[in-house]
Parts: structure tokens; sequence; C-alpha cells
């Protein structure tokens, strides 16, 4: 069949609903727009996601040096241009109607469409400790591939596990690193069994952090990196296959247990959670999609 939408004209009814507003929801809902489908993605926050508490983004290609904010604003630009529907909500519900999927909302209005693309990323596990938020992206990160580039010659610590605080090494003066791991033979890693209790700094960036056992380190930069589960309440009556909070997918085609819904960027399993990862995902659900609505 032509690629032209597959559904009626009601101004609430899509092709595919994304949830979500971050690189792999733009991405996916541009592949999508551009193929001719009826399109929206519904966000309760400005759209961007993880991207809006990044300050540098230094490793995605054509940008040398770009703010996560800018970025965001750059990508939802390119979708409102196509054309792309922003549904400013909160998901609270989804459930099966006969054909359809069906989106209950917080705003009370509900939203239906034949494919539906989850993409509601995972929130970062905090330490919940004095000072933690007030410096984030003040020298408080919670990916090391994202801003290990930050650290160069200069002493950290890290919340996380002893592959990243090798990979810290490279660039770092000095890692310290909260453990009980044993067998570091690193001389740049210092291990210590404690915990931090306090983030402290000067209103612009960390300057040290305090340990449980009173102890003050001085330092440039906290890495706290504990994982973090998504928040997918909202799906649970579709009885998707998850596994550790995670949704089970095809790697290729990131189609979920049930043929019609995909999940795409952090929500779903991958080993490496990056803008260019999130981007991919996008593409490869909505070209899925696509070849499905072709086939029909």
């Amino acid at each position: 069949m032509a690629l032209e939408s597959i559904i009626s004209n009601d101004q609430n009814t899509y092709d595919v609903i994304i949830v979500g507003g971050g690189p792999a929801a733009l991405s996916c809902s541009i592949y999508l727009k551009k193929s001719g489908l009826k399109v929206a993605f519904i966000e309760k926050n400005i759209p961007g996601g993880k991207l809006l508490s990044l300050t540098k983004i230094n490793n995605l290609i054509g940008y040398e040096n770009i703010s996560g904010a800018d970025l965001a604003i750059s990508y939802f630009n390119h979708t409102n241009k196509l054309g792309v529907e922003f549904i400013y909500d909160e998901v609270l519900r989804i459930a099966k109607k006969n054909q359809y999927y069906i989106f209950y909302t917080s705003s009370k209005t509900n939203y239906f469409s034949k494919y539906v693309v989850i993409a509601t990323g995972v929130k970062n596990a905090s330490l919940g400790i004095p000072g933690e938020k007030d410096y984030v992206n003040k020298g408080v990160s919670y990916c090391v591939t994202c801003d290990k580039s930050l650290i160069r010659n200069k002493t950290v610590i890290l919340v996380g596990d002893y592959e990243e605080a090798v990979e810290l090494s490279l660039l770092a003066k000095k890692v310290y690193f909260l453990s009980t791991y044993s067998n570091n033979l690193n001389p740049k890693i210092k291990v210590i069994n404690s915990t931090i209790v306090a983030i402290i700094g000067n209103n612009d960036h960390v300057t040290s952090v305090i340990l449980d056992n009173g102890e003050e380190i001085v330092i440039d930069h906290v890495f706290i990196n504990q994982g973090g589960k998504p928040e997918l309440s909202f799906a649970y009556e579709l009885n998707l296959e998850i596994k550790d909070g995670i949704i089970t997918t095809d790697p290729n085609s990131k189609v979920s247990s049930i043929s019609e819904i995909y999940a795409i960027g952090d929500v779903s399993k991958s080993e490496n959670r990056q803008v260019s990862t999130a981007i991919s995902d996008g593409a490869l659900a909505a070209m899925d999609i696509v070849a499905k609505i072709v086939k029909k």
C-alpha cells in the first residue's frame, strides 16, 4: 500500500504515538514523519530528555562542542519543521481496544494510535545527599562516557564499578573509587571502603566530598553511576516482557514482545547508553514500523 496515513482524520488519532521526548523519540518521529505517517510524541516535560542535563557534548559526529540544551533545541526544531506534533501531557495509562491503543493522560484527553513507541528513558539513581542536586553539571555527573573528557589531569571520585574507574584513570590524574574491591593494581586508582555523605562546592563547582568516616577529600569531579530503572507504570496493562525493569526488545528492530509496540533508548536493553545509540534506536524502530505498514 502507499505510505500515507493509515487511520481516520480524527485529530486525536495517529498512526504512531511516541511516549517520551528525548533523542530516541525525536529521531524516531523524524523517520516516521518523512515516510508520510501521522505521528506525535507525548512528553510531560520540555523535549530533550537527558540531553537537558548535559553541559557539554563533544563525541557526537557533526558537533565538536555543544551543550545538551542546544542540541535538544536543534532536534526539536527539526521535528517541528517537519510537522511532527508535540503533545505536552503525561501518559497515565495505555490500553488496547479493538485495533487501537488508547493513551489516557493527565489532561483527561485521550489519544489513539495503531503503533506505540515507548521512549521514556531512565531516571538516574541518585545518592540523595546534601549538595548533589546543587552541583549537577557543576562537577556532578551520572555518565562516565559522556563526561570523562572534562576530567583530564584532574582528581575525581567514582561511585560505580571498577571498569569505569579504569576508564576514568586513562584521563584523570587520580581516581578515588568507593568500593570494597580488593584486586586493584592501577596506581592512579585509590580504593576507599566508604560512602559519600555530602558534596561541597563554591557555588560554581564541586570542590570536595565528605565521607561517612568524617574525612574530607578535595576533588574536581564526582561521578555517580548506580544505574536506574524506567518508570513504566503507565504500560503495565500492556503485559510487555520486562526484565530487570527494562523492556525486552529485538535489538535489530526494537520491537517488543508485542508486534505493535516498540521500546527505544534507555528504556530498552543496551550495552551503551549514548545519544548516538538512542538516535539509532529511533531509526531502527521507525523503519520497522514503516516496513510493516508497507506489507499490509
